[in-house]
């Protein structure tokens, strides 16, 4: 726990009695946003491949601005027939937006009325997906998130800690799953960077917890430290030696994080995403 954090009580974890079957889990759109993200392609794909969610169900968008394109032609025909799954790929050249500003931009883009978060260098866990919208369902709530994060650091023997977010009422934005409706009522996303340390997601989630659940990050994700490509949004070695703990048992991705960290081609992993 960081000295800011000591003073604020634990928001409690929601239970979530029943888990979807896959003939009740409704339509999603997973929204990506991306900036110089070429090396984690894979990752990309490897999160989307394993997710324990109908493929038929899902699409996924993703929005890529900076100085190069996030896909050749190829690499782009690869992800999709490997995701299983819709892609609509939008490339904006030489222009930088907020990470606020995209979410917003990807949420237009979407099919569906379920939106799911995933950032481009982090790992989701294959429950992600069906325990958040279960969630949703469930308590018939506008936003799932968590009040924690997990970090790992490769630099540090892939060494896994965690921290709970340093307000009351905040969530990660990162795992966040919401409706459209709920997008609309609370303005979206902040994109002018307005929002000081509490992230773009304030307005969305901070000032909501009648209308939010909040959920495990076991279950949920992993943000990954690293420089790769500029590193994070933001400095996370300060969590290097916070006392909560996560796991990467039930994850496949290990290996291809080791990979992407080193590798810089999309084909070169086509032997992680064939099934078992």
């Amino acid at each position: 726990m960081t000295e800011e954090q000591k003073d604020i009580p634990d928001l409690k974890i929601t239970e979530v009695k029943t888990i979807l079957p896959y003939e009740d889990l409704p339509c999603v759109s997973i929204i990506i946003p991306c900036y110089k993200r070429r090396n984690f392609v894979a990752l990309m794909l490897t999160n989307i491949f394993h997710m324990d969610y109908p493929k038929g169900k899902l699409e996924v968008c993703i929005l890529q601005d900076g100085p190069e394109d996030l896909f050749s032609p190829f690499e782009l025909d690869f992800f999709t027939k490997k995701c299983g799954c819709r892609v609509n790929y939008k490339y904006e050249k030489d222009i930088r937006r907020s990470i606020g500003d995209k979410r917003n931009r990807l949420v237009k883009m979407a099919s569906h009325k379920i939106i799911a978060c995933m950032d481009s260098d982090d790992i989701y866990y294959p429950t992600y997906l069906r325990y958040s919208v279960s969630a949703l369902k469930e308590h018939k709530a506008g936003i799932t998130t968590s009040a924690q994060m997990l970090f790992m650091y490769p630099e540090h023997d892939y060494k896994l800690t965690g921290i709970r977010c340093g307000y009351k009422h905040q969530g990660h934005e990162a795992c966040a799953v919401f409706t459209k409706k709920h997008f609309n009522s609370m303005g979206g996303f902040i994109s002018k960077g307005e929002h000081g340390n509490q992230g773009e997601g304030v307005k969305m989630i901070a000032h909501n917890e009648k209308n939010m659940v909040n959920l495990d990050i076991r279950l949920l994700m992993i943000c990954v430290v690293h420089n790769e490509d500029g590193g994070n949004t933001i400095n996370k070695e300060r969590f290097v030696d916070a006392d909560m703990e996560g796991s990467m048992e039930g994850t496949p991705h290990l290996e291809c994080l080791k990979m992407v960290l080193t590798e810089n081609h999309i084909n070169q992993s086509e032997q992680l995403f064939s099934p078992a």
